[in-house]
């Protein structure tokens, strides 16, 4: 698990940008991120593809944690990475599996 936070906004909630990506192109395999904030949990995926980008808008001062969900009959984890940015475009994480 990745832990991000507190995030601290000028206004009450504050967004941020996920962009998946696949190094190989064929989605996630099953693959999911787990997002917890403020009392909310999503769930984000790949189906195809080599990047998808999800935006979320997170209470003030939310501690945001997030799970990479690895599908039990899945392979090829190491293609799989993500990037966090906070509203202002700052990278928060930048993460590739077994990279």
């Amino acid at each position: 698990a990745s832990c991000i936070g507190p995030m601290n906004c000028v206004s009450k909630r504050c967004k941020i940008l996920i962009t998946m990506t696949d190094k190989w192109g064929d989605g996630w395999n099953n693959n999911k991120l787990e997002i917890k904030y403020g009392g909310t949990t999503e769930t984000c995926s790949m189906e195809k593809g080599s990047k998808i980008e999800y935006e979320f808008s997170v209470p003030s001062l939310s501690d945001i944690k997030i799970t990479y969900l690895k599908h039990t009959s899945s392979s090829w984890p190491e293609e799989n990475g993500f990037v966090v940015k906070y509203e202002s475009g700052i990278t928060a994480r930048h993460i590739y599996w077994y990279d």
